[in-house]
Order: C-alpha cells, then structure tokens, then sequence
C-alpha cells in the first residue's frame, strides 16, 4: 500500500509541473528555456502628392511617410511608387523607386521621389507606396494606397498629308553698299655697271570704286570703279663702248587713263572682287595701257620705233585692320598675269573698304 500512494503522488506532481510549464509567458517551455525574437516592423503610414488626374507630360512629385512599428531599429530600404489598379499590392506598373532610411523603434521619415507615367498606364486606379526592409516582422501595413485617381487615355490623331504649296522663295538676305578707296605706288629702278645700264619706271594706281552686294553671298559682290585713274612712266638707257662705234638703246614708257566701268571682264581695265565671305580677303587684277618707244643710236645715226603696249598685274589683298563698317587692306601678293614675278620690284600702299 505504502508504494501505491508514493507512485500516485508523484504522477500528480508532475503533471502539475506540465500545466504549469505550458502556459508560462512567452510560450516557452520549462525545459527549453527559449525566448520569442523581436523584429523590425517598416511600414508606409501617408501618401500625399497624388492628384485627381495624372498627365504623363508632368512629373509627378510623391511623398511617403514610413514608420518603423518594430521594437528594434529597422535597417536601411526602398519605398517603391506602384501604379495599381486597385489598393492591393500584386500585378502593378513601377513609377519610381528611391531609398528609405534606417529607423529606430517608433520613429518615422519622409521619402520624396518624382514619378513619371509611363504609356501604358491609362483610366482610373490608385498609386501605392510600399516599403521593403530587411527583417521586417510583417508585410501586411508595408503599402498605402492613395486616393481614387485617373490617367486620361492617349487620343492618337491620324496624320494628315498637308496640300501641296508652292516653293517658299528664300529672301535674298540684307544687302549692303560702300567704296573701295585707295592708293598704289609701283616702282622698278637700278642699274648696272656693264654697259652702263640705269632704268626706273613707276607706277601710280588710284582706286575709287562704289561696292555693293548681299551678306549671304558677299563674294559676288559688284565693284565697280567710278574715279579709278593710273599713271605710268618709265625710262631705261643703255650705252655701249664697243669700238670702232659706241652706241645707246634707249625705251621710254608712258600711258595714263581711268579705268571705266562695263560690267566686261574682257573690256575693264580694273577688275576688283571679294574674295571671302567675311571679306578679309581681296582679289584685283590691273591692266594699263601705254606707248612704248625704242631709239637706237650709234655712228651710224638713230632710228625708233613706237608701239602700243599693255602691263597686267595681279593682286591679292589681306585684311590688317577692322571696324564695323570698314575693312582696311594691304597687298599680301603680286605677279604678272602670267604667273611670272612682276617687273615692278616694289609695291607700297592700302586700301579701305568702308560701309554705308
């Protein structure tokens, strides 16, 4: 009997001890001793910035607040923008996507991001702000919806084939008009000890010229010479002592004029052109008529001849100087017409082109 009444006992006292262990705080048992994991808990608690309707031509400027409900602090996520068609999470169109910071127990932040519409969404729903966050404790509070909105449909009009127009004439551009100015000396002189040759035959240019023309195609530009005169004289003497009978050859140059303006090429004395479209650049061509007379004398008496002559130059001019309505030049280049260097060994002055 005695061992009965131990054995009842003791049953009894350890299914009290069971009870007991079962329904201790926590739901962690006597003989496990385990303890239940507290969690952050990140959720979106406002949206603001969503208007009745959306255009997909302007940003759309969002704000979402989140709160960490947790009871620690919950580490750095994302809230991402959603286009829903209803207030659930699940099947819906990205807007935009931007970090959320870490935030202790109870403590909240705002998250600010600019969404853009994309095409495809159109008609009426929601916009959801949900948050993600590593060990969050629940996703059920991670997403706020905003109120009823609506996104217009596209209304795609065909394209039309405009009639047919006539040519659009291009206006010819602003014109401008002004004078060519200026002065030119050419000088060719020396001498020589054999046979006691000396020569100098010079030169003198005077430009007048009236120049008018388009700025969108300066370079066809008219010069045409009104006042334009030249002046040409030389004289080069040669002696000989050869015996029984010295002698001497003797070339005298001269000829003068205007240079008249024909719209010719062939006929003008003085061609003048602008060589760039910025107009620092000149191109001219000279040609002046004179007599040329030759005399031979010796001991056996003289004789001389007479005739008709022509000297071309070709010039190039070069801007050295400007101001908004002229462009002054100097002579960068000069050689006969046949490309060969030009008799006259120097050349001296400039020329101005002024502006009206």
């Amino acid at each position: 009997m005695p061992a009965r009444s131990t054995i009842r006992t003791l049953s009894g006292v350890l299914a009290a001890a069971t009870l007991v262990a079962a329904v201790q705080p926590g739901g962690a048992s006597a003989a496990g001793g385990g303890q239940k994991t507290k969690k952050a808990d990140l959720s979106v608690t406002a949206l603001s910035g969503v208007p009745t309707t959306v255009s997909r031509t302007a940003p759309l400027p969002l704000t979402a607040t989140v709160r960490n409900r947790g009871k620690v602090k919950a580490k750095k996520g994302t809230v991402s923008f959603w286009w829903s068609a209803d207030t659930r999470a699940g099947g819906d169109t990205l807007l935009a996507r931007v970090g959320a910071p870490g935030l202790g127990p109870g403590r909240t932040a705002e998250v600010k991001a600019v969404a853009t519409v994309p095409a495809s969404v159109s008609g009426g729903g929601h916009v959801l702000a949900c948050s993600t966050s590593a060990k969050d404790a629940s996703s059920r509070n991670d997403c706020k919806a905003s109120t009823p909105t609506t996104v217009p449909a596209v209304v795609t009009t065909p394209p039309t084939t405009p009639p047919t127009q006539p040519p659009v004439q291009q206006a010819p551009g602003s014109t401008f008009s002004g004078e060519l100015r200026g002065d030119l000396h050419f000088v060719d002189a020396g001498s020589e000890t054999r046979d006691a040759d000396v020569w100098r035959f010079t030169a003198d240019v005077s430009i007048g010229a009236t120049v008018s023309g388009t700025t969108v195609q300066p370079t066809s530009a008219v010069v045409a010479s009104t006042t334009s005169s030249y002046v040409l004289a030389g004289r080069s003497l040669t002696r000989t002592s050869s015996a029984p009978c010295p002698g001497s050859w003797e070339q005298v140059s001269q000829g003068s004029g205007r240079f008249p303006w024909t719209g010719d090429p062939y006929e003008d004395g003085l061609r003048t052109g602008i060589a760039k479209t910025d107009m620092s650049e000149l191109s001219m061509v000279i040609e002046m008529p004179f007599t040329h007379t030759e005399t031979w004398s010796s001991c056996d008496g003289s004789q001389s001849r007479t005739l008709p002559a022509r000297h071309i130059i070709v010039l190039e001019f070069e801007q050295v100087a400007r101001t908004a309505r002229s462009v002054r030049y100097a002579v960068s280049d000069y050689h006969d017409v046949d490309s060969t260097t030009s008799e006259f060994e120097t050349l001296t002055g400039q020329l101005e082109l002024s502006l009206d």
